[in-house]
């Protein structure tokens, strides 16, 4: 499915849930926006777990108002908008909840995993050594591959500024990366 036919379709449900409270159209907008969602509050948040779990929120959002306020924009700045601010939410109310020390203890562990592991340690140390605004932005334009325009509308800012702040943060990435 194409982005322009899901938000077609998340839409539709949208007002489904809003005007019917309709089941099928919250499954559907659940299994549709899951993954992607979920995926970019695991990059704000760093623990899965607060990931799906801050999902959820968004979702019961949804479905007991939220959907209800939805005026026809696009649907993915939308839900995206209502998970960025939820996200945020956790963050000021969560204390650490995994030991970094704690992480290869287990007996039967294994190497590839390991490996793995590290790498996407190094990757998140990267983007948390980042200002919440810049990884937040990051993560939309990077790893969701939203538009300037959608990002903008995410992040309550006009379209010229992500995308100069995006090349801004990349370029600063790219020259301490390269230890300049």
């Amino acid at each position: 499915m194409s982005r322009s036919e899901r938000d077609l379709k998340a839409k539709q449900w949208l007002r489904k849930i809003a005007q019917e409270g309709d089941h099928e159209a919250g499954g559907m907008l659940y299994k549709t926006f899951s993954h992607p969602i979920i995926k970019f509050l695991y990059g704000m948040l760093g623990i899965y777990e607060d990931a799906e779990g801050v999902f959820h929120d968004v979702m019961i959002a949804v479905w007991t108002g939220a959907a209800k306020r939805y005026r026809g924009g696009n649907p993915t700045s939308y839900l995206f908008g209502i998970a960025h601010k939820q996200a945020l939410a956790r963050i000021s109310r969560r204390t650490p909840s995994v030991d970094p020390g704690r992480l290869f203890e287990c007996e039967d562990h294994n190497p590839l995993i390991d490996e793995l592991l590290i790498k996407h340690d190094l990757t998140m140390r990267m983007l948390r050594g980042l200002p919440q605004p810049d990884r937040e932005l990051l993560i939309l334009s990077e790893v969701h591959e939203l538009s300037s325009i959608e990002i903008g509308k995410i992040l309550n800012r006009p379209d010229g500024t992500v995308r100069r702040r995006r090349r801004e943060i990349l370029e600063r990435l790219r020259s301490s990366r390269l230890g300049k």
